[in-house]
């Protein structure tokens, strides 16, 4: 077992799963005092836990909500060898924070504050550079923005400064100004939008999600990185 574990990546499944199993018991309600079927709610866990036998995955964690009421928090696996995961253990996105922040400026255009389909040098004129001006929000968020990539000769420490990485991206030349080739933007539309929420809102990103987002739902760690005092947790 433990050279198939090693040689596929995968992490040693116990045979009872209630020994690595988290359950937030006080605030899970019955599924149909939120006009859900209990059978379709167990169904999912039941995939959860057939996914987590899988080996692939050292930890899942699932908070499945309707209308706000919560039916399913729960962990399965370990966040550190040896020590099981709970409900409340922070764990890093890495890139799937991307659909934090298209939920994120959805809710923007819900509120009314931006459209889509408008470019997003609207927003921000400096965007327009270098023939970028025709590059919709819409085309940002499905990765054809033409502005996938960062040079590779910049200084990483650019990064952590808004303002300076904002403007080298709004001054790049796109790969593609009419927005018709699809590249994965690992790291260029998260200054984007942050600039977006800004000039819309005048809060950043992080503000933005605490205020309508994070604090509303009672969910500590639902942040773009996190503080000094949490960061050992993780």
């Amino acid at each position: 077992d433990h050279f198939y574990q090693r040689l596929f990546r995968t992490v040693a499944v116990p045979d009872n799963l209630a020994s690595v199993t988290d359950r937030d018991t006080a605030a899970e309600v019955d599924p149909r005092s939120a006009d859900l079927d209990p059978a379709a709610v167990d169904a999912i866990w039941d995939a959860c836990q057939n996914l987590y036998r899988s080996g692939v995955y050292p930890l899942l964690s699932l908070c499945l909500r309707r209308r706000g009421t919560i039916v399913l928090n729960r962990s399965l696996g370990h966040y550190r060898e040896g020590e099981v995961a709970s409900v409340t253990t922070p764990i890093c996105l890495f890139s799937a924070s991307k659909a934090v922040s298209a939920v994120v400026v959805h809710l923007l255009a819900e509120q009314g504050e931006i459209n889509l389909l408008n470019p997003v040098s609207y927003y921000i004129p400096a965007f327009a550079a270098k023939g970028k001006g025709g590059i919709t929000l819409l085309q940002l968020l499905t990765h054809r923005g033409g502005i996938a990539d960062v040079p590779n000769d910049i200084e990483l420490e650019l990064l952590y400064d808004h303002d300076a990485a904002l403007q080298l991206i709004c001054e790049a030349q796109p790969t593609d100004h009419q927005g018709r080739i699809q590249a994965y933007h690992a790291i260029t539309t998260g200054f984007i939008f942050n600039e977006l929420i800004k000039v819309t809102t005048g809060l950043d990103a992080q503000q933005y999600l605490d205020r309508y987002i994070r604090k509303p739902m009672g969910m500590r760690y639902f942040r773009y990185g996190l503080t000094k005092r949490d960061q050992a947790r993780v």
